[in-house]
């Protein structure tokens, strides 16, 4: 009898486990990586509770914002936080 669907035991999320060790040890320090890992996997845990599975395929209803970090910029305000604020602002209702 077959185990029950695990997203977590797949071969797509073992692929970017391996992936994402190897661009974390990369950033930071080979030992600190799996530790980082750990806490990747748990903030993925988090909010993978926090949003509503679906099937996957794209529909009229979705859309998707793809900028860099300081196109939107503010003077005496990091422009990450700028873009934040423009998006809560103008944005909320439409993407």
């Amino acid at each position: 009898m077959s185990e029950p669907f695990n997203s977590f035991e797949t071969r797509p999320y073992q692929l970017m486990t391996t992936n994402l060790l190897t661009c974390l040890a990369l950033l930071y320090r080979a030992d600190e990586a799996p530790l980082l890992l750990v806490r990747v996997e748990k903030l993925i845990a988090d909010y993978r509770l926090r949003i509503p599975a679906r099937s996957g395929k794209l529909t009229e209803r979705d859309s998707f914002l793809i900028t860099y970090g300081d196109q939107v910029q503010s003077p005496d305000e990091k422009p990450l936080l700028t873009l934040s604020r423009f998006c809560k602002q103008y944005l909320t209702f439409n993407i």
